[in-house]
């Protein structure tokens, strides 16, 4: 069972924020992998232990399983880019809408203790997607 349409309401809600906010960094993460971080208005996102892909109306642009050197140049497109709208799934896969592409992530474990992904807004307003469909916010530095 996924979060309830109340939980993914308040993840909504936290998210809500992000919406207009401009990329100012987006790469593969040096912490290996295919890990994914975006700097948008201020806020860091990291996506960790989900799969993910880049994607257009009519085209997959880039995936998690690319070779990273292929990741590491192509996550860039996402720089400058506004957001336009964030959706949660009840199964908390995240999807951040850029105009005209997408990037989508798939939760790839129903347990465990892998955050899928996590964003930390600048006045340290903290959220976390995972292990499987539970989430939680806290208050960081």
């Amino acid at each position: 069972m996924g979060a309830s349409e109340a939980d993914i309401g308040d993840i909504r809600a936290v998210l809500a924020p992000l919406v207009g906010a401009v990329v100012s960094r987006a790469r593969i993460s040096e912490m290996g992998g295919s890990w994914l971080d975006l700097e948008i208005g201020g806020s860091l996102i990291w996506i960790k232990m989900t799969a993910w892909i880049l994607e257009s109306d009519n085209d997959f642009l880039l995936a998690c399983e690319d070779e990273r050197n292929r990741i590491a140049a192509r996550i860039r497109q996402l720089d400058g880019r506004q957001v336009t709208r964030i959706s949660v799934s009840p199964l908390l896969d995240l999807t951040i809408h850029f105009h005209e592409v997408r990037l989508v992530t798939f939760t790839t474990a129903s347990a465990g203790d892998g955050i899928h992904w996590i964003v930390e807004f600048a006045a340290r307003r903290t959220v976390f997607a995972g292990p499987g469909q539970r989430w939680s916010t806290a208050q960081t530095g």
